[in-house]
């Protein structure tokens, strides 16, 4: 088996049916679906249990777990415990993956049997309809991942092992715990490579999506993943100033919203990480796009 999909839900009876049927419709299917109830008190759970008779007979498996224990990360987590395959995938319970993306990521691994994580770019799909390809940079650098998230849940498959020996996923983060991951994934520089298709699968945001629509609404969830993030970025000086960017971007949009303690504060933070980031703040207030991409021309 080559795969292990993970998805941990809860209460996602809106928009559940959409996301199996995406798994259902993929071209490769040589996986396992690892489907973990996280507490739900819908009908989410017995749209999995119907979805898993409905395909017993499919060349993929499916499994029923749970964790009783609210937390996205700590259902991830049963996920990576009892995946049987040899790299593990992670996906959210609201949105649908691209039919040929497991397709072109057992090419690639045939041909780099070495790689330890597979990456590709994603779509976000807005309520009004709009979609937006993530703007990222391909890079293997934990530098570019604190400054634009590039390696998110859905983009990113990971070989278990790997995965097992670095934590897994930080069950003490509400928010933001794909970011986090990712910047600890790549301070290991493991062997990677970005996949050359895509951009994959449909993100939709919307008000009950993990990231929210709202900094001011979901600031203080996100606060621990800046706090561990201060601390894996502690020895290094380029983490640092990356950080120092992100913080002072996140206090410019807090602003912007009217939330100016915390705008204050934040900033604060910020430069006391790297002195000079100001600008980045000064920059995003007045309605400045892309700071990051500033960052990384000024500070190469």
């Amino acid at each position: 088996m080559r795969f292990s999909i993970v998805i941990p839900y809860r209460n996602r009876a809106s928009w559940l049916s959409r996301t199996l049927e995406s798994i259902a419709n993929q071209t490769f299917m040589d996986f396992e679906l690892l489907l973990v109830d996280n507490g739900s008190t819908d009908v989410s759970s017995a749209l999995c249990r119907d979805f898993a008779m409905m395909h017993a007979d499919s060349p993929f498996s499916v499994r029923l777990l749970t964790e009783p224990v609210e937390g996205a990360s700590r259902a991830r987590n049963l996920g990576l415990r009892e995946a049987k395959a040899d790299y593990v995938y992670f996906f959210d319970s609201d949105d649908e993956i691209s039919p040929m993306f497991l397709t072109e990521a057992d090419e690639l691994l045939k041909h780099r049997p070495d790689l330890q994580l597979v990456c590709g770019r994603t779509v976000l799909c807005w309520p009004d309809g709009k979609r937006e390809v993530r703007k990222v940079v391909e890079s293997s650098n934990a530098r570019d991942q604190i400054l634009c998230s590039m390696l998110t849940t859905q983009g990113m498959i990971i070989e278990r092992n790997f995965l097992i020996n670095i934590g897994g996923w930080n069950e003490n983060l509400p928010k933001w715990n794909d970011w986090e991951l990712g910047v600890r994934i790549l301070m290991r520089t493991p062997k990677m490579a970005w996949l050359k298709g895509g951009p994959y699968h449909h993100i939709h945001q919307h008000s009950e999506s993990l990231t929210g629509l709202s900094w001011a609404a979901t600031y203080e969830s996100l606060r621990p993943s800046l706090e561990a993030v201060r601390q894996l970025a502690s020895e290094s000086k380029s983490l640092r100033r990356a950080l120092a960017c992100r913080e002072a971007v996140i206090a410019a949009e807090l602003s912007i919203e009217g939330r100016n303690a915390e705008a204050d504060a934040l900033l604060v933070e910020a430069q006391e990480l790297c002195s000079t980031i100001t600008w980045c703040y000064a920059y995003r207030r007045l309605g400045g796009r892309g700071t990051w991409r500033l960052f990384r021309f000024f500070y190469r």
